[in-house]
């Protein structure tokens, strides 16, 4: 529940800031009143990015979003719940988010529009890793991210190929700036020749690929679908089984997209992690062999009931 009022700090008096605080607040008290003494009990709030960072017009709801990471650690250290808060960024067309008319500027800010399916699979992997309190959607890339959370890791980067007759060229650092005034740096990268389509235009899936040598095709079948996957994610014309997945432009909400195909084309789960350890087709495909019957994590619950929900639901049709 939520109630997202936007007006300056200074405009707001008692009764627009308790009309928004009241959904969160009494809501959270209310249902940490019927669980607190379930041993069993699961609490999940979900809150917004803007109770840690704050934004322009939005002190209020702010203010009801901190409340409910604060809560969060209450209920963590006074009860027997088992606690999480996950800070949202901002929803794709969806709730409060549908219609607005500012995502440009947000996404700007580093804030990633999230679907209900890659917001859902953020929930698995936040809750396999056992953090109470997350920020989920966030860009690391972008300074405003940066400067409150410290040094964050890209996936994507900026860069320029080039040729040359010689080997010892330097060029000067290249800053590049969005139309939010957002720095990236870019990267040059010296090639022998530039790769070229048979239209003569430049190769840029073999640019994207890390490298303009031959790719390593599929060896099997479960490499094959899997690149097909890749392929389809990504938006590139062929993938190699040793490209890495990261270097053709993947991000955390594409790798959602990645599970949710493995899923249905193999009828397995796939930990997010296992993406970050294992980027390629070659080393992803090692890693779907059956697994043991060994007890199941929350994560892994919730995704058994997920689909035995989606089964009854086929059934009942």
């Amino acid at each position: 529940a939520g109630v997202l009022h936007e007006q300056l700090l200074l405009a707001e008096t008692e009764e627009t800031v308790a009309k928004v605080l009241r959904p969160k607040v009494l809501g959270t008290w209310a249902l940490h009143q019927l669980l607190k003494d379930n041993e069993d009990g699961l609490f999940i709030h979900f809150a917004s990015v803007n109770g840690f960072f704050g934004g322009m017009s939005v002190g209020a709801y702010a203010a009801a979003n901190s409340f409910q990471t604060a809560f969060c650690n209450y209920q963590k250290t006074h009860s027997c719940l088992e606690s999480y808060c996950l800070a949202w960024s901002m929803w794709d067309e969806v709730g409060m988010s549908r219609g607005y008319q500012m995502k440009e500027l947000t996404r700007a800010k580093g804030y990633y529009g999230i679907s209900p399916l890659q917001g859902m699979y953020s929930l698995l992997a936040g809750l396999s890793h056992g953090e109470n309190n997350l920020l989920v959607g966030l860009d690391g890339s972008k300074a405003m991210i940066q400067a409150s959370v410290g040094e964050c890791e890209s996936l994507q980067q900026l860069t320029g190929y080039f040729t040359a007759g010689t080997s010892q060229v330097k060029l000067p650092e290249c800053l590049v700036y969005d139309r939010f005034g957002q720095p990236t740096h870019c990267q040059w990268e010296q090639l022998e020749v530039m790769p070229i389509t048979d239209t003569g235009e430049v190769d840029r899936d073999q640019l994207m690929g890390g490298g303009v040598g031959e790719r390593t095709q599929p060896r099997n079948e479960t490499e094959r679908q899997l690149a097909a996957i890749f392929q389809e994610v990504l938006g590139v014309s062929s993938v190699g089984i040793h490209d890495n997945f990261f270097e053709l432009r993947g991000d955390s909400l594409k790798m959602t997209q990645v599970v949710s195909r493995v899923r249905e084309t193999f009828n397995e789960e796939l930990a997010l992690s296992w993406l970050f350890e294992s980027p390629t087709v070659a080393k992803l495909s090692d890693r779907l062999a059956p697994t043991g019957n060994g007890s199941l994590s929350l994560a892994q619950q919730l995704q058994t009931a997920s689909k035995n929900q989606e089964n009854r639901e086929e059934i009942e049709l």
